[in-house]
């Protein structure tokens, strides 16, 4: 069985995403490759992660699932 990549996202350390998205994936029996990209808090990284995720989709001939807790904070009235 071929490994599906799995990217988790975040503007933090990742460690929500990855339990938020270990928690689903445990429904299923699919073997994974973890991919943790946290303290995406920029646009230029949020750019560089599409860009590293679609890459992975050409590679492996399949798109990856994502799981991401990023948060627009310009969009918040804080």
């Amino acid at each position: 069985m071929t490994a599906r990549t799995v990217f988790f996202l975040s503007d933090g350390t990742g460690i929500t995403a990855e339990a938020f998205g270990n928690a689903i994936l445990a429904q299923f029996d699919i073997a994974v490759r973890r991919v943790r990209l946290p303290f995406v808090d920029t646009t230029d990284k949020a750019h560089q992660a599409v860009r590293q995720i679609n890459h992975t989709a050409e590679l492996e001939g399949q798109r990856p699932l994502v799981f991401s807790t990023l948060v627009d904070r310009q969009g918040l009235d804080i």
